[in-house]
């Protein structure tokens, strides 16, 4: 469990220099709830796959792409208002967009690193 701990700290320490500097672009009120969801899903995602990491290894990189389409279909239905000008579109996008992209690359640079050792010590 110590490993999830400090996905969690991590997680959050690089969500939060990238939202510093996200905030120059955006408005921050904005970007509070792309942060937040993707922060809590990511780490929700990740306790899962940890888990399942213990059982079936073999099954992680389907586990990873359903949560990954949970994620878009969360966005697609409950954050993204359906009347807004082209800019507002736009900067909706990267406020959802940029917090999921650097979510799911450590996500996945985490998962390599524990099946790697997974693989070593069998």
């Amino acid at each position: 469990m110590l490993s999830f701990w400090r996905f969690t700290i991590y997680l959050g320490g690089i969500l939060f220099l990238v939202f510093g500097i996200h905030v120059f672009f955006t408005k921050p009120k904005e970007l509070y709830l792309g942060y937040g969801f993707n922060y809590l899903i990511t780490i929700v995602s990740f306790l899962w796959l940890l888990i399942r990491s213990r059982n079936k290894s073999e099954t992680l990189g389907f586990v990873f792409l359903a949560i990954s389409g949970v994620k878009f279909l969360f966005f697609f239905l409950l954050y993204r208002p359906f009347s807004i000008t082209l800019l507002e579109k736009k900067a909706l996008f990267l406020s959802f967009f940029v917090p999921y992209a650097i979510c799911s690359i450590y996500e996945v640079y985490i998962l390599v690193k524990l099946l790697n050792q997974k693989n070593i010590e069998e």
